[in-house]
């Protein structure tokens, strides 16, 4: 009955406590090795790592506070998709995010892309009455006209 209600392993009474501690200790050992899969995010040459809260890039650590790398975590971890206000609010600052949170919110991302630096930071967009998204890569965009010919389109910064 107990298996079908979905236990992964059932001990009848009576039982040695040596057997429990084997079965507790196997479980444990299943657990952790599928719980602690590589969390870290590599994108456009930098390296985001949740369980440190380490941002590094090829010439050393990026300093940020903790919410500029929650930030930055939302964004990089939804990319390129545009992430609404709404969920950066919740994400960072919990759902009971007010007024003043949605102010701060334009202030720590000014500071996130100061902190990145120009080539990093300029890749986080503001997505008027959408939100902020990172950018994967700052190529041109191509578009296919009727004619079969290409046209290269040069994004302002």
């Amino acid at each position: 009955e107990s298996i079908d209600s979905g236990a992964a392993q059932y001990i009848t009474k009576p039982f040695a406590p040596e057997v429990l501690r084997a079965y507790a200790w196997n479980t444990l050992k299943t657990n952790v090795s599928a719980a602690t899969p590589s969390d870290e995010i590599c994108r456009c040459g930098v390296k985001l790592c949740p369980t440190e809260r380490k941002v590094c890039r090829g010439n050393g650590d990026v300093h940020l506070s903790p919410i500029e790398f929650d930030l930055f975590f939302a964004l990089l971890e939804k990319s390129p998709a545009v992430v609404s206000r709404d969920a950066l609010l919740a994400k960072v600052w919990g759902e009971d995010a007010t007024d003043t949170c949605e102010h701060s919110l334009e202030v720590y991302v000014s500071r996130l892309k100061k902190k990145l630096g120009e080539e990093l930071g300029g890749k986080i967009k503001g997505v008027y009455k959408a939100g902020y998204k990172f950018l994967k890569s700052r190529r041109p965009a191509r578009i296919a006209r009727p004619s079969g010919r290409t046209k290269t389109l040069r994004l302002k910064r």
